[in-house]
């Protein structure tokens, strides 16, 4: 396989720079390993090789957007609420400015990323719409997929689970073909599910699931990819809250079970580690708290909301209570 990425070379007379020397280190072992032998492990090993390298540039000699970030992820990891708010703002002030839509569209997708977090359903859905926007100006249909997506959550959170399909409905239809976009097509079918949940569509609702399920069931894939993971909780949610529906306690249980594993699974991954990932795990272990109140295991549910309750505060966030 040829390499696709081509790094240039260090300007001659320039100091050595090691984390330069680190990533392109990690490029190599990463192409060796996807090249030979297949080896997961050394693939990860030199993915994180790769994301460290990248940070410690980032961090070492931001740009001044970069140097906004890092001001935001210090917010973030305070519990900052309003300080990463203001900080994302002016992050989408810059990038308007730019004139650049990709950018303001990761402007944007990033102030509805924040808003999900605090339950803000309202502003979480007007940062999505501009993002979705953004997206329409340009060729990129994952990036307008992905925005789709979050808008689709919204509506169902602010109780318009027909509003919320007809958008998951365009998120389908924006998928491009492909193997490479399977994951992100499957990722919808879960998403049209979890509207017809919603709506009480059980029938509709597995035959979604169904679709999406030799992708993100079937397929082994490497525990790295927070991205495929976390599809394959939501998976695993909507799964027991359709079971939940039809009052099959056993099989929701098992499932929530599932989808709170993979939940732990990624706010592990050290590349995605964050008041983000902990938020998911929050609010999939609320719903399952949820559950186990309704098939009536109380004792058991009151230990769940113990872990949410102490997540939560752990985040400075005190989010509404719902699922």
């Amino acid at each position: 396989m040829e390499n696709p990425i081509s790094p240039e070379e260090p300007t001659p007379g320039s100091p050595p720079d090691p984390n330069r020397d680190l990533f392109l280190q990690g490029l190599q072992a990463y192409q060796h390993a996807a090249n030979t032998d297949k080896n997961v492990e050394q693939m990860e090993a030199a993915t994180l090789q790769m994301l460290s390298a990248a940070a410690a540039q980032a961090q070492r000699n931001p740009t001044p957007e970069q140097a906004i970030y890092l001001a935001v992820r210090e917010c973030e990891a305070r519990g900052d609420w309003p300080g990463a708010e203001a900080g994302y703002r002016a992050i989408i002030t810059h990038q308007e400015a730019s004139g650049q839509p990709l950018l303001v569209y990761k402007a944007y997708s990033d102030l509805a990323g924040l808003y999900r977090l605090l339950e803000d359903w309202p502003r979480a859905q007007s940062a999505a719409r501009l993002a979705t926007a953004a997206t329409r100006q340009v060729d990129m249909p994952p990036a307008l997929v992905v925005s789709l997506e979050t808008e689709a959550l919204c509506a169902l959170r602010l109780g318009d689970p027909a509003g919320a399909l007809a958008i998951a409905t365009a998120a389908v239809t924006a998928v491009e073909p492909g193997a490479e976009f399977e994951p992100l097509g499957a990722g919808t079918s879960v998403a049209v599910a979890r509207c017809h949940v919603a709506a009480g569509n059980l029938f509709a609702a597995a035959a979604a699931l169904d679709a999406a399920r030799p992708v993100l069931m079937d397929r082994e894939t490497s525990p790295i990819f927070a991205g495929h993971r976390g599809r394959s909780a939501v998976w695993w949610e909507v799964t027991a809250a359709m079971l939940g529906q039809r009052s099959d306690w056993p099989g929701a249980l098992a499932a929530w079970e599932k989808a709170v594993d993979l939940r732990r699974g990624v706010a592990a991954l050290p590349h995605v580690a964050g008041p983000y990932t902990q938020g998911a795990l929050a609010r999939t272990l609320r719903q399952q708290a949820n559950a186990l109140a309704a098939a009536g295991l109380l004792a058991e549910s009151r230990l769940v909301r113990e872990e949410v309750q102490a997540i939560w505060q752990e985040l400075n966030l005190l989010p509404n209570d719902h699922p």
